[in-house]
């Protein structure tokens, strides 16, 4: 067994893992300061994914240069299916609000699959054939860049969270909503620029993803179960259990395919969600 290939299988792990960190922080936070799970989190990547490749065919844009003009574009979609639809249901029952989000994944699936068909796509970058060696050792750039970008980000975004006040304010409502709102905080106007700011966390995973990815109108539902077994893995609300959760079943998902070469490796994570919620059914950083 070669330690290039078990350090190459852990390389592409976190680099999954650090793209998930930055999907499920979006669906974590969301859920922090609406009470609400947004399950077309995985669809709305996969619609801002398609914006990217429709400019790639339009005007031959590589995808990390294009991810930065989706990433406004998907920030003011938020916004609009907040104003627009969410903030209709947002404190109704839970079922309600679940069969809202399904609506969006019909409307977007299908009118993907109008303009685009189910046919499997692919985009490709100045780096997606880029590989980088050390020795015996080779490492996919496009990997590489999707981890250490992920990193960078989801750190910055650490720090906002735990040293501002913006991120106190968060944190406040995420708690006891009813405190925060009498001591001023406008409830309302942080929900939206959250649920917006979870869109903008999508797209960038999407450019990093897009260099090494198929995709089809339908691969959201994948994106979306991965999201939702971090959330519950690394205990509901907690978005250090999020990250960490992230980064377990990106090195776990790695790993699998090396040593199990077969379709049964995709299994491995939701086994190793099922072992995990036996001995700790709140999640890692559960709290009763």
């Amino acid at each position: 067994m070669e330690i290039a290939g078990i350090v190459q299988a852990l390389i592409q792990g976190l680099a999954f893992g650090g793209i998930f960190a930055l999907i499920s922080s979006g669906m974590t936070l969301t859920h922090n300061v609406t009470g609400q799970i947004n399950v077309a989190h995985g669809t709305f990547m996969i619609l801002a994914i398609y914006i990217m490749f429709a400019m790639f065919g339009a005007w031959g844009l590589d995808p990390y240069i294009s991810v930065f003009i989706t990433m406004p574009i998907m920030f003011l979609l938020g916004l609009a299916v907040f104003y627009l639809t969410f903030k209709k249901v947002i404190y109704y029952e839970h079922v309600m609000v679940f069969q809202f989000f399904i609506a969006w994944i019909l409307i977007a699936e299908y009118g993907l699959l109008v303009i685009f068909s189910g046919t499997f796509r692919s985009v490709t970058s100045f780096i997606t054939l880029s590989k980088i060696e050390f020795g015996t050792l080779v490492l996919r750039t496009a990997q590489l860049v999707a981890f250490l970008v992920a990193l960078v980000v989801i750190a910055i975004f650490y720090w906002l969270l735990m040293k501002t006040e913006f991120g106190r304010t968060v944190r406040a409502t995420a708690q006891i909503p009813e405190v925060a709102r009498l001591m001023g905080v406008n409830i309302g106007r942080l929900q939206v620029i959250i649920f917006g700011i979870s869109f903008v966390l999508v797209a960038l995973a999407a450019g990093l993803l897009l260099p090494y990815f198929t995709f089809n109108p339908y691969s959201g539902l994948m994106i979306t179960l991965f999201a939702l077994i971090i959330m519950v893995m690394g205990g509901f609300g907690s978005w250090e259990g999020t990250l960490l959760s992230s980064l377990i079943i990106g090195v776990v998902y790695g790993m699998s395919y090396y040593f199990i070469p077969t379709a049964m490796a995709a299994l491995v994570p939701y086994l190793l969600f099922a072992v995990i919620l036996v001995f700790r059914p709140l999640g890692i950083f559960g709290e009763k």
